[in-house]
């Protein structure tokens, strides 16, 4: 028997192949067409990251929909990377693919408070992720503090006056810069609050 391998064809597509024997005097009939779909693989190209939307807690990517001739495939998921910056942390998060829209919002909560963040985003086949798009960064809003100030100390008694002293919340606890700490001062019959402004 003979056969041959044909090369440099492209992913997830059909061809049509027949072939001819042929002599010194010239080519002989066509057999008749085979039709082969070649195998999927990886995209061969990364989604383009159009803008990141941040609130405190979240990011919304909006991403333009990978151009069809890098897909190799049917496309299943895209795969959102987010780096925390600021710990090193990694976040991995998958979204369903919806191939028609032109553009995709994908949103990514349980994000920590004015920390910075790197995303990128990949889209995948059955085959695997294709590469990462760009890089781009941004920073999540502030929010409330999410811990108390730490060892409070009286540092002074007179007849008519307290001092307090006191560390900030932990950095982890902070969730922006503290500009201010309120205080509650009460007695069995009354609570009176007052504001101080930070020293940090």
């Amino acid at each position: 028997s003979n056969g041959s391998t044909v090369n440099s064809l492209l992913p997830f597509t059909t061809y049509l192949f027949r072939v001819a024997a042929m002599t010194v005097v010239g080519r002989g009939p066509y057999s008749e067409y085979l039709t082969v779909l070649t195998k999927e693989d990886v995209p061969s190209c990364a989604p383009n990251i159009v803008t990141l939307k941040f609130s405190s807690r979240s990011v919304q990517l909006n991403i333009k929909r990978l151009p069809f001739n890098c897909w190799n495939g049917q496309l299943t998921q895209y795969l959102v990377r987010i780096t925390e910056n600021n710990t090193g942390n990694i976040i991995n998060k998958t979204f369903l693919i919806q191939p028609l829209l032109l553009e995709l919002n994908l949103n990514v909560t349980s994000l920590h408070p004015y920390y910075t963040y790197e995303c990128v985003v990949a889209a995948a086949t059955v085959v695997g992720p294709g590469p990462f798009s760009v890089a781009m960064s941004g920073r999540t809003n502030e929010d409330v503090p999410d811990g108390p100030p730490g060892n409070i100390t009286i540092t002074m008694v007179t007849p008519y006056s307290v001092a307090l002293q006191w560390n900030p919340p932990t950095p982890d606890k902070q969730n922006g810069v503290i500009v201010s700490y309120t205080i509650n001062v009460m007695t069995d019959d009354q609570v009176q609050r007052m504001v101080v402004q930070s020293n940090a």
